[in-house]
């Protein structure tokens, strides 16, 4: 029998997979951003890790550095609570690269989400930039609202996404 061993890569690969299931989100933000004639809105994908354990978010940023860089964010809105870290990976590139590392080790119901999200995040890789770029397709817009049912966001930005975009389709055979 071979002894294969597992590089310490997969392990912390895996282990930052179970962390984004236990204590992160997969989702996205609708942003309000206006770019030379282009939308006035912007969906922006988020993979987040929260925790009051400094040494936790750290080891996460460390396992995800083996893909791409995240950023680390600092609350203490109440003196009585602890302090609070988010680690945020945002960005169509940023957040392919780093569910495709972590998908494959992924087991809760978050793995529907992540691959949903990397789905709509290859669509929007194989447009490129250029004319037409802020325009989503029919099959994008439904991979979104889906990731938005499954998180239980069924709020004025689930609303919104579904006006803003809606509008570039025919209703008829969008069917929503």
């Amino acid at each position: 029998m071979d002894n294969q061993q597992v590089s310490s890569k997969e392990i912390d690969l895996s282990w930052l997979a179970a962390a984004i299931e236990g204590e992160g989100s997969i989702s996205f933000h609708i942003g309000s951003h206006i770019k030379r004639g282009g939308s006035p809105t912007e969906i922006v994908p988020m993979v987040c890790v929260y925790n009051t354990d400094w040494q936790f978010i750290d080891a996460c940023y460390r396992a995800g550095c083996y893909v791409t860089g995240g950023y680390i964010t600092h609350r203490r809105r109440n003196p009585r609570h602890k302090p609070s870290w988010t680690l945020t990976w945002q960005g169509v590139k940023r957040c392919s690269k780093l569910l495709e590392a972590v998908l494959p080790y992924m087991k809760s119901d978050k793995k529907r989400r992540a691959e949903l999200l990397l789905n709509y995040l290859k669509s929007r890789l194989t447009k490129g930039s250029g004319k037409g770029y802020n325009r989503i397709s029919s099959e994008e817009l439904v991979m979104l609202i889906e990731i938005r049912r499954l998180n239980n966001k069924n709020d004025a930005s689930f609303e919104k996404l579904q006006r803003l975009y809606t509008e570039q389709f025919d209703r008829e055979k969008l069917m929503i």
